[in-house]
């Protein structure tokens, strides 16, 4: 007979130790994810400050790394559409692109993806137009 691993939540999260790891909980499961690299760093600051410029200014982003991509475009993909997240977002600093997915009948299908000069237009929200490759340029 196979043990039963039992969930973890959230306040499970809040208990563990000060060891230099990042823990993440998926589905109910705490797993150990690698920190992220200076690539994947980069184009989560330009994402960041991207998604900041626009809150400003008129009033749900996941950064691929080599080592979570297979979670981030499975099991965080469904769950995110069992939630009812509306958009999905995949910024890929390897392939330097940006996919859209859009919910439809509980599910993602692709609306977008970007590369290069090519313009990223959230459905979600409208007014948030940018070049792709403007993710993937260093700050300074």
């Amino acid at each position: 007979m196979q043990g039963v691993q039992p969930r973890v939540g959230y306040a499970d999260l809040l208990c563990m130790p000060e060891d230099g790891r990042r823990y993440e909980i998926h589905g109910g499961e705490l797993v150990v994810v690698p920190s992220p690299l200076p690539r994947h760093q980069i184009a989560a600051l330009a994402t960041f400050t991207l998604l900041r410029e626009h809150t400003a200014a008129a009033g749900g982003i996941e950064v691929l790394s080599p080592s979570t991509a297979s979670t981030d475009r499975g099991r965080k993909m469904r769950t995110f559409a069992r939630y009812g997240v509306p958009e999905y977002w995949i910024v890929d600093p390897l392939a330097r692109q940006v996919e859209v997915h859009a919910l439809a009948d509980g599910a993602y299908r692709t609306t977008r993806v970007a590369a290069g000069g090519e313009t990223v237009r959230s459905a979600l929200l409208p007014d948030l137009t940018f070049e792709a490759a403007r993710l993937f340029e260093l700050p300074w």
